[in-house]
């Protein structure tokens, strides 16, 4: 054990060297293990690998990636990965553990979806643009083909199939707000970014930089909704919403809640795309 472990609490180095000394478990018959970071990518994975692999997500439903920190338990799971797909745009998470998850299996093949996207600073979201991720999913993809070669043709061509998808889904989003082009819309925590910019819409946020609105930035997100026309704050289930719904009451507008991390990737871009252009 290297000198960089020595810092983590014993139960888990004890952990981690459980996990390094034991061999793979055995994966399911003619599958492969495929670690991810955040639920959207298990469809890309199981999209892309079909039948001939198993996907985990370390980031579990309803947890904030921004504060999430994977227990002993989660990261010995990873030790039979073959590979890990990380988002690669700046998650908290990622930054702070893949050095302990590449630990947990050195022998680990890790790609980054996020090669070759050029990153907004501070919005790590990259995945909520079906542009973006198509970019995302061509990565992954070559990261299987990397491990398992002999079926490459296999892999590219469901890849190829799901790409097609997402460009559906590009065309309808854009269809669908194309009547909100220039318009702002109000969300708790700033997970849009990336799809604004893609459909020629802005996000505003409630939160300010991971913390509570001030009173001088709520007397400003009032003036911005009553200006703007704003009738709806969006929340996401994986942050406390006080504040959001606090605002929303003085404001008489709705709250609705839209998830940035909704397992069901295609379907729930659709859904986000009827919410958004509803929400006036």
């Amino acid at each position: 054990m290297t000198g960089r472990h020595r810092s983590l609490p014993g139960l888990l180095i004890a952990l981690l060297l459980l996990a390094c000394s034991r061999p793979d478990p055995a994966p399911s018959p003619g599958r492969l293990t495929v670690a991810v970071s955040i639920l959207p990518q298990v469809e890309f994975a199981e999209r892309i690998g079909g039948d001939r692999v198993t996907a985990i997500s370390v980031i579990p439903p309803g947890a904030n990636p921004h504060a999430f920190e994977p227990s002993p338990g989660q990261l010995t799971a990873l030790s039979g990965a073959r590979l890990y797909a990380l988002v690669g745009s700046g998650l908290p998470f990622e930054v702070s553990w893949v050095g302990k998850l590449r630990a947990v299996n050195p022998s680990v093949t890790v790609v980054d979806c996020a090669a070759g996207i050029t990153l907004v600073e501070r919005d790590p979201h990259i995945w909520l643009s079906p542009r973006l991720a198509a970019t995302m999913v061509t990565n992954l993809c070559a990261g299987l083909v990397s491990v398992d070669p002999e079926h490459r043709t296999e892999y590219e061509t469901n890849r190829d199939r799901y790409l097609d998808s997402l460009a559906v889904v590009d065309r309808e989003l854009a269809g669908a707000l194309a009547g909100m082009a220039g318009r702002r819309f109000m969300v708790y925590h700033p997970s849009w970014g990336y799809l604004a910019r893609d459909y020629g819409l802005e996000e505003i946020a409630v939160e300010d930089e991971g913390k509570e609105p001030t009173i001088q930035r709520l007397s400003w997100l009032v003036e911005q909704a009553r200006t703007q026309g704003i009738g709806t704050i969006f929340v996401s289930p994986q942050f406390a919403d006080r504040s959001a719904r606090t605002l929303a009451a003085e404001l008489g507008i709705k709250v609705i809640a839209i998830d940035s991390l909704a397992p069901d990737y295609l379907a729930n871009l659709r859904r986000v795309g009827a919410q958004l252009a509803g929400s006036r």
